[in-house]
């Protein structure tokens, strides 16, 4: 590979990180990022302790820029009209492997309270 190939590469490379963001929304007009935490809790131990160090970092640099005190996020279908969300509200005593597997599609998962049975408070 010649220099100017070599440089070319680095360059589009530069490019494509400083992008990464951008490329990951695509083309949506959406300002925020809202992930399930019974989600993030069903990965394995070591990408959640890469994404606690990430939003650290995050939480770290963006101190100085003033931001609302609390969000609210609300599950709604494709038309937009609110809906009951389809993953499991996170609870320390619900196995977050078994919300991953029911968000996932899987209903018969062992553990899982099931809709209107009792601990079911915290869906909504």
């Amino acid at each position: 590979m010649s220099r100017l190939d070599e440089l070319a590469r680095m360059q589009y490379e530069e490019r494509a990180q400083s992008e990464a963001m951008h490329a990951w929304f695509g083309l949506s007009y959406a300002n925020y990022l809202a992930v399930p935490r019974a989600l993030i809790q069903g990965m394995s131990d070591e990408w959640q302790t890469s994404l606690a160090r990430l939003l650290d970092e995050l939480y770290e640099a963006s101190r100085v820029v003033k931001q609302a005190p609390m969000y609210r996020v609300h599950a709604t279908d494709e038309a937009g009209r609110f809906m009951r969300d389809p993953v499991p509200h996170y609870r320390r005593d619900r196995m977050a492997a078994h919300a991953v597997a029911v968000a996932m599609g899987q209903r018969d998962v062992p553990g899982r309270v099931a809709p209107g049975e009792k601990g079911d408070a915290g869906q909504s």
